[in-house]
């Protein structure tokens, strides 16, 4: 397996700890830069099989062009919370989710709610937030042309304790880490073997790729699944990136 990766938009760290494990294993790499929000991919002589990692934009025009396989691990179809919905159930956080398009959101009768797009694109990000916040934020979308009719969901707030990242190849959690406890941000290599065992319970009702990220929360004693993730462009906080590549090497 041969790398893509985006230098410019990758956190420094995750991309300093992927070439180090590329170096490790000697394993063939062309670092690259992309123009956000440009459908312009690198003209590279490489090839199959290629996997690569770095912003939205290269996820989406790696997927469109499919000039390298697997390219990557992504299927917008199966990166929806509406997807989600109908294998999870209520193991998923938000599955009291209302589907709609974002202009709709205004007639909603909760004052405070949980807002994000129903896609793992990233057209913003998800929050918590009030009517008044939302009519201003709204007010600014428009202004800037942005498309006011993508699918978005909206959920009743919810209290989370620890929230964990894994990383699931194959079924199977590679790495984990903490990555937020309440208001607090700590990095910690972490895989509570209950976390990980309703992980990979959930991974056997519905995975999206071979490939993927698997965000999981604390709610009061009980795991919940808050989102999956595209692993072509999700961060690695403290999970052990030398175990991931090794991992997907071991594949090809």
């Amino acid at each position: 397996m041969k790398w893509i990766i985006q230098k410019n938009l990758t956190k420094e760290i995750d991309y300093n700890n992927l070439i180090a494990a590329f170096e490790h294993y000697n394993i063939e790499y062309h670092s690259i830069e992309i123009i956000p929000f440009s459908d312009e991919l690198p003209k590279l002589e490489v090839t199959n099989p290629v996997i690569c990692y770095g912003s939205t934009t290269l996820i989406k025009n790696v997927y469109l062009q499919k000039l390298w396989s697997p390219g990557v691990w992504f299927d917008p179809e199966k990166f929806t919370t509406t997807t989600w919905l109908s294998y999870y159930g209520d193991l998923l956080l938000n599955s009291d989710a209302k589907i709609m398009p974002l202009n709709e959101v205004m007639s909603q009768s909760l004052d405070t709610f949980f807002i994000r797009p129903d896609n793992d694109l990233k057209d913003f990000s998800g929050s918590i937030t009030n009517k008044e916040e939302y009519i201003k934020w709204y007010k600014r979308m428009e202004k800037i042309d942005f498309d006011l009719t993508i699918p978005i969901i909206i959920a009743a707030p919810k209290h989370l304790g620890k929230e964990w990242r894994f990383i699931i190849i194959n079924g199977k959690v590679i790495t984990g880490s903490l990555y937020r406890l309440r208001s607090m941000m700590p990095r910690v290599c972490e895989q509570p073997p209950k976390a990980v065992a309703f992980a990979e319970h959930a991974a056997k009702l519905f995975s999206p790729a071979p490939v993927f990220v698997m965000d999981i929360g604390d709610v009061g004693g009980d795991y919940k699944i808050i989102e999956l993730n595209c692993f072509n462009a999700s961060g690695f906080y403290s999970c052990d990136i030398d175990k991931i590549v090794k991992n997907i090497q071991d594949m090809s």
